[in-house]
């Protein structure tokens, strides 16, 4: 889908890592009719890219105004800008193309932001491309999604150097675009994918594809959990469960600051996983903006204060006094106590705590039984005896 967009400044990426042509092994080539200056407030990404980025490439003639309307393409040979010999109807940005495996998809974007993705269903996008929608659940039909273009390219790209000439490109060609949202759906002819943003939808999935050529790798899960702005986010916390390795505890720290629903899924994902270390944290994402983490709040500090150690019940107790809830300052910790006998159990030991109690009343009613037959059975011996 946003596979093509992502040849689109692909072509950035050709410009700047001739390795990233040598990952992607199927030809392609992309090319895009941009619209004067007057066409793009809508889009400040675009606006940067032809009037602020590409005049600096090598690829940009010489004397040429960027304000003025351009043709840019891109193929396994680099990037070339020529003028805008036709002008796009005033309500058009840019209209292009982008051929892989030698299928076409057509793109329109609109004055107002929006961008139009027509794709053939036979249409095979670059294996890169293909892995990182994978790992953004990007192949999702029918479901609007929303994703931080500038975390994205952060997480994919990792740290880059100062004289890296990414930098610029992912960072700020990144934060320009900002929230891209996206829906996708099928037609009896196309695959359909119509979204927005500060660049339209070709620009970010370019600047992710760019930063995903870096080879830095990828925690499906944890990018998710890091740049989703949807319910997608929550969902990506609730499957850390699964996750037995202490690389999901950074994703989940940074979903406590997240929307309500995202901060609960979280907390309960932790106190699962019983990790003590993040009870103040956890203290900490309860605000009067978010109720529901605020009570899942105070239960995490009932369920994980008898495990935590001296040091995370400093740091906890800081946290609590420092709260704005009155529900978590009320919390008596004193009364909870420590782990052991009569503690209250996290929440994984609820289960066999259940299990213990089922036991202990089978055999007290096995005991029980066993006494109520022994007294009848000497009642029935007396009397007999008596007869």
């Amino acid at each position: 889908m946003r596979s093509r967009r992502a040849e689109l400044l692909a072509l950035a990426a050709c410009a700047l890592l001739t390795a990233t042509r040598a990952q992607q092994p199927a030809p392609f080539a992309f090319e895009v009719a941009i619209a004067p200056a007057a066409q793009r407030a809508a889009a400040p990404a675009v606006t940067w890219l032809c009037e602020s980025w590409l005049p600096r490439q090598a690829a940009w003639p010489r004397g040429r105004d960027g304000r003025e309307g351009l043709r840019l393409a891109v193929t396994q040979d680099g990037i070339a800008v020529r003028p805008l010999d036709t002008p796009l109807d005033p309500r058009t940005l840019a209209l292009g193309a982008c051929t892989s495996g030698g299928r076409t998809a057509l793109f329109a974007l609109d004055v107002d932001g929006a961008e139009d993705w027509y794709l053939p269903p036979d249409f095979v996008p670059p294996p890169a491309w293909r892995d990182l929608l994978t790992h953004l659940d990007g192949f999702a039909l029918d479901r609007p999604r929303t994703l931080d273009t500038v975390v994205v390219v952060g997480h994919l790209a990792g740290g880059l150097a100062d004289t890296d000439p990414r930098g610029e490109l992912l960072q700020l060609g990144g934060s320009l675009c900002g929230d891209v949202t996206w829906l996708a759906w099928r037609t009896p002819e196309w695959l359909r994918v119509r979204g927005r943003s500060g660049g339209g939808l070709a620009l970010p999935a370019a600047l992710m594809q760019l930063a995903a050529g870096s080879g830095h790798a990828t925690d499906g899960l944890a990018l998710r959990a890091f740049a989703s702005r949807d319910a997608d986010r929550a969902e990506a916390a609730r499957q850390m469960l699964r996750r037995d390795d202490d690389g999901v505890r950074a994703p989940l720290r940074a979903a406590l600051h997240a929307d309500d629903g995202t901060r609960l899924a979280a907390i309960d994902t932790l106190v699962r996983r019983r990790s003590t270390a993040d009870l103040a944290a956890i203290v900490a994402a309860a605000d009067a903006d978010a109720p529901w983490a605020t009570l899942a709040a105070a239960d995490a500090v009932r369920a994980l204060w008898p495990f935590a150690s001296a040091s995370e019940r400093a740091r906890t107790r800081a946290a609590l006094a420092g709260s704005a809830s009155p529900l978590l300052r009320a919390i008596d910790l004193d009364a909870i106590g420590s782990a052991g006998p009569g503690a209250p159990a996290a929440a994984g030991d609820v289960a066999p705590a259940h299990a213990r109690a089922l036991i202990w009343l089978a055999l007290c009613a096995v005991l029980v039984a066993g006494l109520w037959a022994r007294e009848r059975a000497l009642v029935a011996a007396e009397q007999q005896a008596a007869d």
